[in-house]
């Protein structure tokens, strides 16, 4: 055999051998990636399946809306009905419907009554009159004067501004034990049904009340 087929025969042995090796190598490391992605995939899906998605807990919110009042019954109370439009079947945050009687309709001081009437014409203010006509709206004053009223039963607080008062509040005879124990520069607290406004030329406008009563 000649030097020549020698080394032939040994390249194509040490070729074969190689061949051999890296078939091994790349099986050694395909099989370690392998393992590795199960075992990846594996602990996503036990963690999947330990810890499974939470369901989104949706809060119901009521929405209330409620009638108007009804008349006052004997028992002095009145009541009204409250509807939650979003049906939560919860009472949650639901508005009173019941409740004593008030004996006023509007409380104010008597500047905002007089704001009523403020900037308005005079077709206005004989509108605005008529619509506020016959409440009871409960205020308050200072006291400048106490008087029997002229030509009548009736008694007369005027508030602070002698000359010109803001207000006239016209309180019938039973109520003279309480007006006895007023002073000049008391500030009290009354409910009257509203007269009507009169607005002033040459002085301030004033409001006028009749069936005035004081409160305690």
């Amino acid at each position: 055999m000649s030097v020549e087929t020698k080394k032939q025969n040994w390249f194509r042995k040490h070729w074969i051998i190689s061949i051999f090796l890296g078939l091994f190598v790349i099986g050694v490391i395909n099989g370690f990636f392998s393992n590795n992605d199960s075992n990846i995939t594996g602990n996503v899906v036990n963690e999947e399946i330990s810890n499974p998605p939470q369901e989104e807990v949706k809060t119901c919110v009521p929405d209330w809306s409620c009638s108007s009042w009804l008349a006052c019954e004997s028992s002095g109370t009145q009541k009204r009905t409250c509807v939650d439009s979003n049906n939560c079947g919860t009472n949650e945050g639901k508005p009173i419907e019941n409740q004593n009687c008030k004996d006023y309709d509007l409380e104010m001081s008597i500047s905002e009554l007089l704001d009523q009437f403020s900037g308005l014409t005079k077709l206005q203010q004989e509108e605005k009159i008529k619509e506020l006509k016959g409440k009871k709206i409960k205020t308050s004053t200072i006291v400048y004067k106490v008087n029997k009223a002229s030509l009548s039963t009736q008694y007369v607080v005027m508030d602070d501004d002698y000359l010109y008062p803001s207000v006239k509040a016209f309180f019938p005879t039973e109520e003279k034990d309480k007006l006895l124990n007023i002073n000049l520069g008391d500030k009290i607290t009354f409910i009257g049904e509203f007269v009507t406004y009169k607005e002033g030329t040459y002085v301030p406008s004033y409001v006028e009340f009749t069936k005035s009563k004081l409160i305690e």
